[in-house]
């Protein structure tokens, strides 16, 4: 009886594991959509307000357009690789 009551922590364990997992997955692509695209209107904002009218007021959105879009790229891969080989194990297990 103790061999199944670990069994049935296992499988518990297991399922919850999943939920997180899921929700990993589903909130993943809004970890890299929403701060690339902030990223990437800094420094459309720059490029037309201070590189076409020679304005250098504008250039603190390139650098913190860069910030943001470098950091992303680095942490964010990664991130995204590993949970797509998680997935993947995940399916294996069934």
């Amino acid at each position: 009886m103790n061999q199944y009551h670990i069994k049935k922590d296992y499988i518990i364990h297991d399922t919850r594991l999943r939920r997180k997992i899921k929700v990993e997955l589903l909130s993943a692509p809004l970890f890299l959509i929403i701060p690339v695209s902030a990223s990437l209107f800094l420094i459309y904002d720059w490029f037309t307000r201070g590189f076409m009218n020679n304005n250098p007021m504008y250039d603190g959105e390139l650098i913190l357009g860069s910030m943001i879009l470098i950091g992303n790229m680095i942490t964010g891969v990664p991130f995204i690789k590993s949970m797509g080989l998680l997935r993947k194990e995940m399916k294996k297990r069934g």
